[in-house]
């Protein structure tokens, strides 16, 4: 027996986020972003059974030829019925790092913890770097807590210059980073789902101010 994939010429986002390949312009990037909600959003709402992933990060992003977004690696994923909320994982699942909160504890989870990791991957994409960096100044360490106080300060816009993002594109910039921090939120019901993560990114459907972090 075997599985047969796609072959992707330009391998795993993660290559373009923090190795040495060459780099994706900003719009492509968001792109990729929005397809990648998209995929994580067919598998919650469009597959007859709900598939709860558990694994989204930038290594199990692939990328075709014309750097089209794969979602990949779902040695992990579980089946839910979907009209249950709430399953209970046996053992940790996920990478440290963008494993939701609840992982740690022992409380049933949702599928919103796909949203949180999917969210720790926009943090990424938006700053081109992991998402914690202790090589940098103590403020600027996690990048959900840089991006939340510079927001709460109203600097939001200073940290998109800062990221890189030029002036055509920093409209879609701030909306990722809005988005990034409403799907970050403790509590899992606070979390949207993907598919309204769809909608806000292309600017269909308002944002509402996030909590907390």
């Amino acid at each position: 027996m075997a599985l047969v994939y796609e072959y992707t010429e330009n391998e795993s986002l993660d290559g373009f986020l923090f190795r040495d390949k060459s780099t994706i312009n900003w719009c492509k990037m968001n792109d990729i972003t929005v397809g990648t909600a998209k995929g994580i959003a067919y598998l919650h709402e469009e597959c007859e059974q709900r598939i709860v992933h558990y694994h989204i990060k930038p290594g199990n992003i692939l990328l075709d030829q014309n750097l089209t977004p794969k979602v990949t690696d779902l040695e992990l994923a579980k089946l839910h019925n979907r009209g249950s909320s709430r399953m209970l994982p046996t053992w940790f699942r996920g990478t440290l790092g963008y494993a939701v909160p609840e992982m740690w504890k022992p409380y049933p989870i949702t599928y919103k913890c796909d949203v949180y990791s999917f969210e720790m991957l926009l943090f990424e994409i938006m700053g081109r770097r992991r998402i914690h960096n202790p090589n940098l100044s103590e403020s600027r360490q996690w990048l959900p807590r840089w991006t939340w106080d510079m927001l709460q300060n109203g600097k939001l816009l200073v940290m998109v210059s800062l990221c890189g993002v030029l002036e055509g594109a920093r409209e879609k910039a701030l909306r990722m980073l809005k988005v990034a921090l409403l799907c970050i939120q403790y509590k899992s019901e606070a979390r949207p789902t993907m598919s309204t993560i769809v909608k806000m990114l292309d600017g269909d459907m308002e944002i509402p101010t996030p909590v907390s972090v």
